[in-house]
Parts: C-alpha cells; sequence; structure tokens
C-alpha cells in the first residue's frame, strides 16, 4: 500500500524502467479483441440496415426502431444469465489472482 508520496515516486519509477511483459500484452490483446466484438453487431446493422430496407420495401429510416428495440430486448434478456455465470466469474477470478500475486510480492 502505497503511504507517502515518496512510495508513489518509486512506484512511479518501478513502472517507467519496466518493460511491458508477456503477460501485459496478452490482457492488452484479450480487451482490444473485446472491443472489437462487442462493436461488431452495430457494424454489421449499419451496413446491412439498408440492404434489408431496400429488400422489404421501406423506408431506411423505419427498419433502424425494430433493429434497434430487439438489440434492447436481447440485451435485457440475457443480462440477468450474462451477469450470473460471467460477470461473477472474471470478478471472481481478478480477485483471486490479484489475493495470488499480493502473496508473492509480499
Amino acid at each position: 500500500m502505497v503511504e507517502t508520496v515518496a512510495d508513489l515516486e518509486d512506484a512511479h519509477s518501478l513502472i517507467d524502467r519496466s518493460r511491458i511483459s508477456p503477460m501485459q500484452m496478452a490482457v492488452f490483446g484479450i480487451c482490444f479483441l473485446m472491443n472489437a466484438i462487442d462493436g461488431m453487431d452495430v457494424l454489421v446493422i449499419s451496413y446491412a440496415a439498408p440492404v434489408l430496407a431496400e429488400q422489404w420495401s421501406i423506408a431506411p429510416g423505419a427498419i433502424a426502431g425494430p433493429l434497434i428495440g430487439g438489440m434492447l430486448v436481447g440485451y435485457g434478456l440475457s443480462i440477468g444469465a450474462n451477469f450470473r455465470w460471467f460477470a461473477m466469474t472474471l470478478i471472481l477470478a481478478g480477485i483471486f489472482t490479484l489475493l495470488i500475486k499480493s502473496t508473492r510480492v509480499s
């Protein structure tokens, strides 16, 4: 735990001197991929919506409401399961990892 300004400056100099580890690069890569995948549905819809509107013979703006509504309903129905199975697992894994790392450093 950082208690003084000197300790904080030591932490900053340690970070400045250290190289990026393979684990940090892996975490960065996973975060990058997760963000890319998360935005993929909106990107696909933005390209598919004009084609769908043309094939269904409706105005291009009329398709946005049902598509966004469908995404919101899907997210709303899956949020409980996602939180129960995935978010809690990630939170617990993060806490466990921090506990293991902190015991190694001490």
